[in-house]
């Protein structure tokens, strides 16, 4: 071979090593989005605090249709919020509930909000609330409701009173 037949062969190489380096980070870049997709309900956000009237620090439920008015579909998210230093209103997701088929809401046959819960996340506000010393909300279609620990058999962490806290030596 001739040395611009080589000379030409490497730069032909030289721009197929740039191009698939570039395919690559692109490639990387769209897995990173696509883990940005299946992960962005749990990521932390801040809002302008909808529920004034509850207070923070504080454990939530809230019930969302698919759509407006459509219970064929919906999800329950669990989380924490509470105010930032900043002064602004963070809510970070802890659990995400899907729930398929029904065609109404679980209120509408009369459940209480206890009673409604989702098993796993259910579990994990009740325990979290009483561990934590939180108020726990469930934020139903017909308004933000007060979770009551006292069917559960769990109390507060503050009212548990010295019995499970360490004494400094």
């Amino acid at each position: 071979m001739s040395k611009s037949a080589i000379e030409r062969l490497e730069m032909l190489l030289n721009e197929q090593d740039a191009r698939i380096e570039k395919l690559e980070q692109e490639n990387e870049e769209l897995e990173r989005r696509v883990e940005g997709a299946k992960a962005g309900w749990s990521l932390p956000r801040s809002v302008e605090d909808a529920r004034p009237e509850l207070p923070l620090p504080r454990l939530e439920m809230e019930w969302l249709p698919r759509s407006p008015g459509d219970w064929g579909a919906y999800k329950v998210e669990y989380r924490l919020v509470y105010r930032h230093l900043c002064d602004h209103v963070v809510v970070i997701p802890l659990g995400l509930t899907r729930v398929e088929g029904g065609g109404q809401s679980p209120f509408a046959r009369g459940a209480d909000a206890e009673k409604a819960l989702p098993f796993r996340d259910g579990a994990h506000i009740i325990h979290d609330s009483a561990h934590l010393a939180l108020p726990a909300y469930a934020l139903t279609p017909d308004g933000p409701v007060r979770l009551d620990l006292s069917t559960t058999g769990l109390t507060n962490a503050r009212d548990r009173g010295k019995k499970h806290r360490r004494e400094a030596p």
